[in-house]
Order: C-alpha cells, then structure tokens, then sequence
C-alpha cells in the first residue's frame, strides 16, 4: 500500500500543552542551574545547600508524581545521560538511577490519574519484551557454559548484568508512564533538553583538551567517561534536532538551531570515534532520504561541491582520525593495530556464535571464552559489534529481535513523518527513522546498546512512536460484535413466524 503526502499540514498543538512543557522546564531547570553554578564557581557555595535545595525540589517532585508521574518521568529523563557524573550513591548498587525507578514505580501504582481501559496494537512492544526476557536468560546460559558461572555472574559481572536489566527497566517504566500523544510529544522534548544540558556540560573537558599532543590525549570523554560512548550519544540525539530543522526549514526561526547543530559537530569530532563519524552521516543520509529524494539529492550535491570548493572545511581532526585506520610502514599499506585486534575479535565472536547459535555462550562470557576463539592474544575483551555481542553471548533469536525493533521503528517513525500533519509528529517520526540509521551504523564498530546512559533515549522513542502510532482494536471487536448481534436478532425474528404457525 502506498503512502501519500498529504498538501499543506496543519500544526496541531493543542494536545502538546505548550504551557504544562513550560512548566515542567521551570520547575526543572532550578536544580540544574544549582548544581551548574556550583561547576561554574568552582563550588563556592557549600554543596549540601546546593544539594539540599535540590532534595527539597526532589521530594516537591515526588509527591507531584502521585497525581501526575510527568514531573517526575521528566527528572528522570533530563538526569539520565549525567548518572556518571552525578551518581548519588545511596547504598551498594543503590544510586540516583535506581531512586529514580523507585520513585517513578511508587507513582504509576499510587497515581490518582485516570487509566485508559483501550486496547491496542502494539508490535515493537511484543518485540522489546521478547528481546528482554530471552536476552536477559543469557545470565542463565552463563551458569551453565561458564566454569563457576554463578560466581562469575555475581562477581566479576554483577555490576554489567544490572545494568543490562537497568534499560529493560526503564523502557517498561516509561512504557506504563505515557498514555496519551500529548505527554508522549512532551517527553520528546525533554530528551532534547537533557542532550542539551549533557552536550554543554563537556564543553570545560573540550577546550581543556584542544591542542594536546596525540588524538588519544584530545579525546573527550564526556560525562559518560568513555569517548566512543559519548560519540555515540551525540549522533543518537543529533536525530532530534536535524529533525526540527529539517521539517521547519522554510521556518527561518528554525534556522537559529543551525549554530548549535555546528557545535554539535565540533563536539562529535573531539570524541575521534570513527564509528560517530559514519553513524552521524547515517542520520543526515536517512533524514534527507524521509524527507524526500530531491532534498536528498540536492543536500548531496550541495555537500560535495562544498567539499570540492572548500577542502579546508573538512576538519584535521577527521582527516587525522579516518587515516588511522590505515598504516603505510614503507612496503605495504595495512590496516592499524585497533582496527586489526577488532577483526581478530569479530572472527572469534563468529565462532562463539556458530557453536552456540540459539542461546549463545552468556552474558559475558565472550570475555571469559575469548582466548579459546582468538588466534592472537587481543586486549580488548569486547566485541566491538553490537550485533556479535549479542549473536555470541545470547543468541541468533536476541539479535533478529533487536533488527526488527530498528526495522520496526524506523518503518513507523517514516510512516508517521510522511502521514501526520502535526509538525510535532512529523519532527518525532523523522527523528525515530534517522536515529535508527545512527543506531545501525555504530553499533557496527562498537557495543553501544549496553548502558542505559547511553541508549536509554533510544528505548523511550520507541515508546513515544508506539504511543503515537497505536493503532485500536477495540473498536474492530465492537463493530463485529454488533454485526454478529444484529444478525442474530434478525434470524430470531426471521424464524418467529415459524414459530407462531400451529402444528
């Protein structure tokens, strides 16, 4: 069936509630302005003032959330991408992130609001839920491949398992926490807010670091502490602001996004993660490619005449960084060390796979297993594919389920992109098509599916599509019960007669 375009959309904002976002950005921008302020001096006010007005702020939240959990669903997804920096640690494996779920759990099953008792249709849901269940068994098949597997899951492991389980967590959480388009559209722009605030917060670390002597020293880490994860979560949120721009561009307004698009730019490139490079080319590829072919094609021209004019505007740092990948010792050109150890360990995780294929090795076991697999010695104990990682630790069954929740996603969001005509959901389907592309191409080269700091944006689109994409069945039900009704009563009514003449 093809889909149409539909002439001249109409912006619908009434279900977005304008006022309850700005609210909600009000509220919680205080405790951040606190806590950035306190960065900014260096601390010159005492932190437990600073940390107590956040408190006070925190438990205001939280019994708001008992009447309506938006508050606190908001805290929660603007604090999510700094739970390194700002951990809270509470108890042993108790922190911020866990006081969230907590928190969040208490209020969707002593909130007041009203259930909605509809039905629907919901694929990428049976799919997520599938993914989490079978992927989160790998914990079982690690017990049973493993030597002492027990203690190697409860030890050296039991910090990775729970944060595995932690973005199942989430997205069920989430899940049960939007029930309407309007909260659902909400929640989009508080994960651009909380990207917003996690991108500005390593600005001190950029320009610390610009000039330092070799690319591994000038690399930025981020509030994630690790350079490819950063890289990462900067082309997964990137999606939502060249969706903006891109559904507005006749907006000149939109246009004063464009300056913090280019910082965005310079932020990805400090991180030297070549998987970035190519996962944020993925993005404005399938962006410009939803958008429509001749913009595609025009963005495309643009962009190589650019390159062609102006070579200066391709930046050292990625021309410095893409040339590693090779190296030229004087005879023959080959492939540098890193990218060298990442091939020995994709060939390793393919045998994992072929050997266990339906249930994998478990959960960690590549890093275990991988000298019994690798014809070399390697370092590194991952397998710097997110698809390996989980074909050789949990199965062909996981990884076929998580293609079909990208597939699904990005069908949807296109769908959504090409159908509505409210710029809000076209902005979000844009989004979701584009950042399933960034999904797809990074985890390529790295395992960037694993922590819930930095995939956790991924799973909650997947609740914000599914919510604005439902479709009901509980109208198809009452229709066909009506039918089934009706033609009851007019067979009865047919057979009367009958009934009525003597014997």
């Amino acid at each position: 069936m093809a889909i149409t375009r539909r002439k001249k959309p109409e912006v619908d904002l009434s279900d977005l509630n304008i006022q309850k976002l700005k609210n909600t950005f009000f509220i919680l921008l205080a405790p951040v302005f606190l806590v950035g302020f306190g960065i900014l001096t260096d601390w010159l006010l005492p932190k437990f003032l600073i940390y107590g007005v956040v408190l006070l702020l925190g438990l205001f939240i939280f019994f708001k959330g008992l009447s309506d959990p938006e508050f606190l669903i908001a805290a929660f997804i603007i604090y999510l991408p700094m739970a390194k920096a700002f951990k809270f640690n509470i108890a042993p494996m108790v922190n911020g992130t866990n006081a969230f779920f907590f928190a969040i759990f208490v209020c969707l099953v002593f909130s007041s609001r009203e259930k909605s008792k509809e039905i629907f249709k919901r694929p990428i849901h049976i799919y997520v839920a599938w993914y989490a269940v079978l992927s989160t068994f790998s914990g079982i098949t690690t017990i049973l491949f493993i030597p002492d597997g027990i203690s190697y899951l409860l030890g050296e492991s039991l910090y990775e398992y729970k944060a595995w389980v932690d973005q199942f967590v989430l997205y069920f959480l989430i899940y049960k926490g939007i029930d309407n388009k309007g909260f659902a559209k909400r929640v989009f722009f508080y994960m651009i807010l909380g990207s917003v605030l996690m991108e500005l917060y390593a600005i001190e670390e950029l320009l610390k670091k610009i000039g330092r002597s070799s690319i591994e020293k000038s690399r930025v880490d981020g509030p994630l502490y690790q350079p490819n994860d950063f890289g990462a979560f900067i082309v997964y949120t990137s999606s939502m602001l060249i969706a903006l721009i891109v559904v507005n561009i006749r907006n000149l307004k939109a246009w004063v996004l464009a300056p913090y698009l280019l910082f965005i730019v310079r932020l990805l490139l400090s991180t030297f993660s070549r998987g970035a490079y190519l996962g944020f080319a993925a993005v404005g590829l399938v962006s410009a490619y939803v958008k429509g072919k001749s913009f595609l094609i025009s963005m495309g021209l643009v962009a190589v005449l650019a390159v062609m004019l102006f070579p200066e505007l391709v930046p050292n740092s990625l021309k410095d960084r893409m040339s590693q990948t090779t190296e030229n010792d004087g005879i023959e050109e080959k492939v540098d060390q890193s990218t060298e150890s990442r091939f020995v360990l994709w060939d390793a995780a393919v045998e994992m796979t072929k050997e266990s294929p339906l249930i994998g090795k478990g959960f960690k076991a590549f890093r275990y297993l991988k000298a019994e697999y690798t014809k070399e010695d390697v370092r590194e104990s991952d397998t710097h594919s997110m698809y390996l990682y989980l074909s050789s630790q949990m199965g062909i069954p996981v990884l076929v389920l998580f293609l079909l929740i990208l597939w699904k996603l990005f069908i949807k969001g296109r769908n959504l992109y090409l159908t509505s005509d409210d710029k809000v959901e076209k902005a979000i389907g844009l989004s979701a098509a584009s950042m399933v592309a960034g999904v797809a191409v990074i985890n390529v080269f790295g395992s960037r599916m694993v922590n819930i700091e930095v995939c956790a944006y991924v799973w909650i689109m997947v609740v914000i599509i599914d919510v604005l994409t439902r479709e009901k069945v509980t109208k198809g039900k009452s229709k066909s019960r009506d039918f089934d009704k009706q033609k009851a009563e007019s067979l009865v009514a047919s057979d009367l007669p009958k009934l009525n003449k003597p014997l």
